[in-house]
């Protein structure tokens, strides 16, 4: 296989950090990318201490941005981890010699989210775990993690975690260093006897500095012109708008959203950027709307509607029997229509639509018939 060295992934260009053997990093044709660290493998810059298969973004974000990560990783089938230390994904500051903010690691067979900060006139760092998994991870499974976090190592930091649609993580507090963060994911350990293979797939990430815009436990709308009593207007610059009991109704804004609801019946419609939905427990209403958007609907009977120039979606935790996806009769007027457009993919079912596609992951396409389809 050839080597590579870079990636260009979600419009950002990433390098590739590791050994440059040809099990290191991989990409299938459907884009799913693939990393290996085998005993002994080191990128040309780590001691013999550290083993690596990364790849490293280029963009820096400053601080106070509010930035979005989505993404599936599984690990493959092999032996039990046994580094001293391991991270899978990490938002790395940009001194380049300080320890990772924010990492997604494995202590064992157990995944866990670690935070670290310095606060302002400090020169040592703390670190902290936000989460760690009672139970082990579960080989050949893919996760579906979405990561939402502002560093800032003063008060106004913040991190949240979901794993597969549930909070595993909901932090305030000190988080970075003050300095530019950049994303890097893959395999970085110390040095260890097993090989060890992790795939992602499915990789979103999406950066801007808008408005967070929190509701309550009463029946809230968010659009343009409405919010809660003392939270502020949404913005053009991606905003974090969290609802939480009630039946509520989300707007998105125009710039690349994170939109998370809880518990009761939510309507949600996504628009023109690249949202990040997340519904809590209830039948939930998702829309998709005209930007590149992931819908995770959570638990409960849920309908995702898409209506023209809908773009390029993901459906993240679609059950057939359960969920159903709504069509315009302008997309799709009939089931037998839907399931002629629809064929495997690697990782799931992907649906054309002409110029605009909705993958179903973690579906098979024998999994769907006409019914779990509806019309308008």
């Amino acid at each position: 296989m050839a080597k590579l060295s870079s990636l260009l992934l979600d419009g950002a260009n990433y390098l590739a950090q590791n050994g440059q053997y040809s099990w290191s990093l991989n990409v299938d044709a459907g884009g799913s990318v693939r990393f290996e660290v085998r005993s002994g493998d080191q990128w040309s810059y780590d001691p013999d201490s550290k083993e690596r298969s990364e790849l490293s973004g280029e963009t820096v974000h400053a601080p106070a941005t509010s930035i979005t990560v989505s993404y599936s990783f599984m690990i493959e089938g092999g032996a039990d981890n046994t580094a001293d230390w391991m991270v899978l994904g990490q938002f790395h500051a940009d001194d380049l010699t300080t320890s990772p903010p924010f990492a997604v690691e494995m202590i064992g067979e157990k995944m866990a989210i670690a935070v670290r900060y310095m606060l302002p006139g400090d020169d040592t760092a703390t670190k902290m775990y936000a989460y760690i998994d009672e139970q082990d991870i579960q080989r050949d499974r893919y996760y579906e993690i979405t990561i939402a976090v502002k560093f800032d190592n003063g008060d106004a930091g913040h991190l949240a975690v979901w794993r597969d649609g549930v909070e595993i993580v909901d932090y305030d507090g000190p988080i970075g260093y003050g300095t530019g963060v950049y994303w890097k994911y893959g395999i970085y350990r110390a040095e260890s006897d097993e090989s060890l293979a992790v795939d992602y797939r499915d990789f979103s990430l999406t950066a801007d500095q808008g408005a967070i815009v929190l509701g309550t436990n009463a029946s809230d709308r968010f659009d343009d012109t409405s919010t809660p009593q003392g939270q502020p207007g949404l913005t053009d610059h991606g905003d974090q708008i969290r609802a939480y009991g009630g039946r509520d109704v989300v707007h998105a804004g125009t710039g690349d959203d994170l939109l998370i609801t809880g518990a009761g019946r939510d309507r949600v419609v996504a628009n023109a950027g690249k949202d990040v939905v997340i519904t809590g427990r209830g039948a939930d209403h998702l829309l998709g709307g005209e930007g590149d958007d992931v819908l995770i609907g959570g638990r409960g009977r849920d309908t995702f509607r898409f209506s023209d120039d809908f773009g390029n979606d993901i459906v993240k935790d679609f059950h057939p029997g359960r969920d159903m996806i709504l069509f315009d009769s302008s997309v799709f007027a009939k089931g037998a229509a839907v399931m002629a457009a629809a064929s495997e993919a690697h990782g799931g079912v992907i649906i054309d639509a002409g110029g605009d596609s909705l993958f179903l992951a973690g579906v098979r396409l024998g999994d769907l018939s006409p019914n779990d389809f509806l019309f308008a």
